[in-house]
């Protein structure tokens, strides 16, 4: 009697264990088949391994274009030559198209944005900021084209972390001329918007004071192929640049110009833009805001600024505010342009700003937000 009741109390445990090997054995086909997968294709692994269980929708695309090959010795004009571009495809991975093939892909009836990344980024972790932005801030928009700028952000090697980020500073205006050539050979009917990171919004506020002025850097750009009006909204997130390059006669005073509205995020907490104003400038977009937007003058109806403070803290990076609900509730309304016909546009919020550009907490309703 006793090796009988033994008997049936280890059934249960057997039970148990056959479940267990047999959970095993699916994970380890799964992994094979996966290692198998990357090994014959390794350019999938720039892919989230998550996106095979999202299904996919349709009028999104995702590309990439490679500025990270071009030498700062390098003149500008040639330099433009060296881009690569690339569009990532379900089924064959990354595949590499020429300018001209880049140019006339960029169909008008779907609305395209440049995504400028920030500093010490390389080139993998680019392309995975790219994904973050497609999938996060992108996962309730509409169909979109999303174009990550990828440029040599990484750490420079026997430099100090302030000389690491004046560096970056020449590095991302030279990109913007690079950027604004681009620009201006695609339809100009396409709807655009230019969403830059840190000092990744250098590159996109040169690019946009280039098509104004026609010069970046004190290098004048090719004659221009299109001179009606574009399109275009931008979304400056954490900008690392002094707010008064928008200033009238300041640095970047045309950009704004050539927008049709612009989106400042701002956060007085942030780390970097801190250590930005001790060692760089006492004056930083990105911690700010715009001081005295009256300055503005008509472009003053442009500008929207939100403080990010009870999003994402002390924090600086993308990721925090690509995961932050209230972040995504702005940032997917600039990030990739709408207009009247979309049913969402936005406006300016005044009741919610002083004189001085300084912007209370808020977490705007629909009515407040939009028309």
């Amino acid at each position: 009697m006793t090796f009988v009741a033994a008997s049936k109390g280890l059934r249960p445990l057997a039970a148990t264990l056959r479940r267990a090997r047999f959970v095993v054995a699916i994970g380890a086909i799964w992994f094979a088949c996966t290692a198998t997968s990357a090994a014959q294709n390794p350019k999938r692994l720039y892919q989230p391994w998550y996106q095979r269980f999202i299904p996919q929708r349709c009028c999104r695309e995702y590309w990439v274009v490679n500025a990270r090959q071009v030498s700062d010795c390098e003149s500008l004009q040639n330099g433009f030559e060296r881009l690569t571009y690339w569009k990532y495809d379900d089924v064959k991975g990354w595949i590499q198209y020429r300018r001209e093939q880049f140019v006339a892909a960029m169909d008008p009836s779907l609305p395209t944005t440049f995504f400028i990344h920030g500093s010490f980024l390389n080139h993998k972790w680019a392309v995975r900021s790219g994904w973050r932005c497609y999938r996060r801030i992108g996962g309730c928009a509409p169909g979109f084209r999303l174009v990550l700028w990828s440029w040599p952000a990484e750490r420079i090697r026997r430099m100090n972390a302030i000389d690491n980020f004046r560096a970056k500073m020449v590095r991302s205006e030279r990109q913007g001329y690079y950027l604004a050539a681009l620009i201006d050979q695609l339809d100009p009917d396409l709807p655009l918007s230019l969403a830059g990171h840190s000092i990744g919004c250098r590159t996109a506020c040169a690019a946009l004071d280039g098509l104004a002025c026609g010069e970046v850097a004190g290098e004048p750009l090719p004659a221009p192929s299109f001179t009606c009006h574009r399109p275009i909204q931008a979304c400056l997130l954490a900008p690392a640049f002094d707010p008064r390059y928008l200033w009238p006669k300041g640095r970047y005073s045309y950009a704004l110009s050539q927008l049709d509205r612009l989106l400042v995020v701002y956060n007085p907490d942030d780390r970097m833009m801190r250590l930005y104003s001790r060692f760089i400038s006492p004056w930083v977009l990105g911690r700010c805001g715009m001081p005295e937007p009256e300055r503005l003058g008509v472009n003053q109806q442009k500008l929207v600024q939100v403080c990010s403070q009870n999003w994402v803290g002390h924090d600086h990076r993308f990721s925090r505010y690509a995961n932050s609900r209230k972040g995504r509730f702005w940032l997917q309304r600039y990030f990739f342009y709408q207009d009247a016909s979309t049913g969402i546009q936005v406006t300016s919020d005044r009741r919610s700003s002083n004189s001085r550009g300084v912007f209370t907490r808020f977490w705007p309703d629909s009515q407040r937000a939009f028309n």
